[in-house]
């Protein structure tokens, strides 16, 4: 959960982690909460914790090419785009596969 302090809950942030693959990392925020750095705050965290506690340095992400706000969190938390577009499901739209723009994080 991505948690604030006075507001209580504004959004959710995971990993997926498959045996033998890199861990991704995911987030929605409550659209009320858009634009204000929680995401932003909330994914250099977590990279924070992947790399102490995890001892990652690899981490990937995507964000749907209709989304690029969710792309510029990515880049200010420093992942990088990799070239490549995946079909990738989205529960907010019914499990519909979107267009999915893959980043990199590198520690």
């Amino acid at each position: 959960m991505i948690e604030h302090r006075h507001l209580g809950v504004v959004g959710v942030l995971g990993f997926s982690h498959k045996r033998g693959t890199r861990a991704e990392i995911g987030y929605a925020l409550d659209r009320r909460y858009w634009n204000r750095g929680y995401a932003t705050e909330a994914v250099r965290g977590a990279l924070r914790w992947v790399k102490r506690d995890w001892r990652r340095n690899v981490v990937v992400a995507g964000h749907f090419v209709d989304n690029p706000a969710s792309g510029q969190v990515l880049c200010k938390a420093g992942f990088l785009y990799t070239g490549d577009v995946e079909l990738r499901p989205s529960s907010a739209r019914g499990g519909e596969a979107v267009a999915t723009r893959m980043m990199v994080w590198l520690a």
